[in-house]
């Protein structure tokens, strides 16, 4: 388990943009959907919101990605704050690259494009 963690973390700083749909799947990611946008899939796992900084992580995956939330903030912290704490949700987004928030360089970042909605785990 520690080796798959450890190539799907270093997968995702090496390959954000292209990653093969095999890996996403071994790392509790889906592959894109069949909507057209080959970058936005549905994701479903636990967002939190703690100090001003986003985060999800996925269901079935100690994988925990920083979250962009763009328009959708409101309703994820609506949603988290609803429940009190961490929420489990669907959301449709994709991997992005931005200034890491911590030191320099950059990272690998979860844009929310919508919130579907309120989930559970399976």
């Amino acid at each position: 388990m520690d080796v798959v963690l450890l190539i799907c973390t270093m997968s995702m700083k090496l390959l954000p943009l292209a990653i093969p749909a095999f890996l996403l799947a071994t790392c509790g990611m889906p592959a894109p959907d069949d909507s057209g946008d080959a970058s936005t899939s549905t994701y479903t796992g636990t967002y939190e919101y703690n100090g001003g900084s986003h985060s999800f992580q996925l269901c079935g995956s100690a994988l925990v990605l920083p979250l962009i939330p763009g328009e959708a903030e409101g309703r994820l912290t609506g949603l988290y704050g609803k429940a009190k704490g961490p929420v489990v949700v669907e959301i449709a987004g994709h991997m992005v690259q931005a200034p890491a928030s911590e030191g320099e360089g950059m990272d690998d970042y979860m844009q929310v494009d919508r919130v579907v909605g309120e989930a559970t785990c399976p």
